[in-house]
C-alpha cells in the first residue's frame, strides 16, 4: 500500500451521492501541500485527453 501520492499516479475519483459503478479514473497532475507537508491536495485530470 502506497502512503504518498505522486504526480502521474492513477486514482479512482469518487463523488458523493454517485454510485461507485460510475466512478471515474483520473491521473494526478499536481500536488499542493501545506507548509508542514502533513495535508496535501491533489489536482486530478479525468476523462480522455483531447
Amino acid at each position: 500500500l502506497q502512503e504518498q501520492s505522486a504526480v502521474g499516479d492513477v486514482v479512482l475519483i469518487i463523488e458523493l451521492n454517485t454510485p461507485c459503478s460510475q466512478a471515474q479514473l483520473g491521473r494526478i497532475g499536481e500536488l499542493l501541500c501545506s507548509e508542514d507537508a502533513v495535508s496535501c491536495i491533489s489536482c486530478c485530470l479525468a476523462g480522455s485527453p483531447g
